[in-house]
């Protein structure tokens, strides 16, 4: 997973599962008040006591 915050207004996440090709989402601040990203998590919506695991995560703040 890499997430890339150019700027500091949007995120751009590119997220490879094994054996497939990467995919890209670019996520925009819905409120033009955000001037910059201050803080990222993780969140899961399942049961709760529920465990994941991310790893191999990049934090970008360039678009490279």
């Amino acid at each position: 997973m890499l997430v890339q915050c150019p700027g500091g207004r949007h995120l751009a996440t590119t997220v490879t599962a094994p054996g497939d090709e990467p995919k890209r989402f670019d996520l925009k601040s819905a409120s033009p008040e955000v001037q910059a990203t201050t803080w990222l998590g993780f969140v899961s919506i399942g049961s709760p006591g529920a465990v994941f695991h991310l790893d191999n995560i990049r934090l970008s703040n360039s678009a490279e």
